[in-house]
């Protein structure tokens, strides 16, 4: 039996070309092969900090479309290698399911397939925020005089004497 388990798995190997696909490769496929459509067009914007934007949508299955539409896109979808990001104006292809959103894209491209160019625009870095007292970016040490005499003017102007 251990035998014909070995037998299994290199005949699932040699027909399948290669190796099985995991869960996510399997349910992305079949995804994308239920009631998924194909388009191309152009990043109408995408926000690099939040990772997520909108394609304009001219053509859907290679026909022209009369006006066009928006597709959300997120940059777990972008088909391309380190950040991943969308510039402004980048054409694209991809292709997108309906949702109860929306459309959504489900796998996003350069033209040809290519790897998307992506932005310039890089998030910045997380910011440690601070507290009220240290907003402010001057640092104020004073001396003793001078306290004295602020403490003065406040009084004086407070109308209180005793000093």
């Amino acid at each position: 039996m251990g035998e014909m388990g070995e037998m299994g798995s290199v005949y699932e190997q040699y027909y399948t070309g290669g190796c099985a696909k995991t869960e996510e490769e399997e349910a992305a496929s079949s995804e994308e092969d239920s009631s998924s459509f194909r388009g191309s067009g152009v990043c109408k914007w995408f926000n690099v900090r939040m990772g997520f934007g909108f394609l304009s949508m001219t053509h859907r299955e290679g026909i022209c479309l009369d006006s066009p539409v928006d597709v959300f896109v997120h940059q777990s979808k972008l088909h391309m290698e380190g950040f991943r990001s969308l510039k402004e104006g980048e054409a694209v292809e991809f292709t997108f399911k309906r949702s109860s959103k929306g459309l959504e894209s489900l796998r996003v491209t350069g033209t040809g397939g290519a790897p998307c160019v992506g932005s310039e625009k890089k998030p910045k870095g997380t910011q440690k925020r601070r507290s009220k007292g240290d907003r402010c970016p001057i640092k104020i040490v004073l001396s003793s005089d001078i306290v004295r005499l602020f403490i003065y003017q406040k009084i004086s102007f407070l109308n209180v004497t005793g000093l």
